[in-house]
């Protein structure tokens, strides 16, 4: 295995590992000046100066081909000549030129007091497709698509202080992989909910969390089908998304009109019969095995 190189004294400020594999230090966050990067950044000089490339041109190529590949997105500030200087473990005045020249490429903005950001160019990312430009759609001036509610009502303030509030009493264990019925504060909270404006009683080791509708349903049907449920009796106007996913489990669907209380759950036993299910949407159900 080759040795390790000497580690640059910026690298003391900041989180890195070394990669034996590719002989490159691996910067995950570095001094106040590179917080954009954000992940790690791979600038490999050793292959391209193993192959023949001086070092300013070396780096002047690894910057490019991260511009390129979208590793910095246009905008990105880069880090200043001596910071990333050191961090390389090589001169200022290569990094100096080096930016200079893909600022005259165009790969690359200078501005003074502003630092050097990569370029706004029209140049799509590697292996990324244009999209095609299609005619406008006329914007409308109500707009009334199901299911979509006013976000501007979002409550952000509200949600915030909660989320703040929920991080800084939660105890550290709730930060990591939990149990498969979900977090027991949240159990205990619905529990109290479904109480008191479901009027449904209940125990929070009777509750399941789900990531939502998709994932419950799925669940649901599930287990009717390994009760014996060969069908389930939904509203007949439902989403047809809910429907494949029900029919995916192994059962068929069974539409129940509707009238001003909801589903026809009267219906039930002569539309569906035996082995049936009552869905989602009805008053009552109930389920039966052959």
């Amino acid at each position: 295995m080759p040795a390790r190189p000497v580690r640059p004294r910026a690298f003391q400020r900041a989180r890195h590992r070394w990669n034996p594999y590719r002989r490159v230090w691996l910067i995950s966050s570095v001094s106040t000046s590179w917080t954009s990067f954000g992940g790690d950044l791979h600038l490999d000089l050793g292959e391209r100066r193993a192959a023949g490339a001086g070092l300013r041109a070396a780096l002047e190529d690894a910057l490019r081909e991260a511009v390129q590949d979208g590793r910095l997105a246009p905008g990105t500030r880069l880090p200043s000549s001596r910071a990333l200087g050191e961090d390389l473990g090589i001169a200022r005045n290569t990094v100096v030129e080096a930016y200079g020249q893909l600022t005259a490429e165009g790969w690359l903005a200078s501005r003074q007091g502003s630092g050097t950001t990569v370029a706004r160019r029209a140049v799509p990312v590697r292996g990324e497709r244009s999209a095609p430009v299609g005619p406008r759609r006329r914007a409308v001036r109500h707009d009334l698509m199901s299911g979509r509610p006013d976000l501007s009502l979002f409550p952000r303030t509200a949600w915030l202080a909660a989320t703040r509030r929920a991080l800084a009493t939660a105890p550290h264990e709730a930060l990591g992989y939990g149990g498969p019925l979900g977090r027991i504060e949240l159990r205990e909270a619905l529990t109290h909910y479904l109480a008191r404006v479901r009027g449904v009683r209940t125990d929070p080791d009777h509750l399941l969390i789900c990531n939502g509708v998709q994932q419950g349903l799925g669940l649901l049907c599930a287990a009717l089908r390994e009760r014996g449920a060969r069908s389930l009796a939904v509203e007949a106007y439902g989403l047809p998304p809910q429907h494949a996913l029900i029919r995916a489990a192994g059962l068929s669907t069974v539409p129940l009109p509707l009238d001003e209380q909801g589903a026809r759950v009267d219906l039930l036993d002569a539309r569906c019969g035996a082995g049936s299910a009552g869905g989602s949407g009805a008053r009552a159900g109930r389920t039966s095995r052959r």
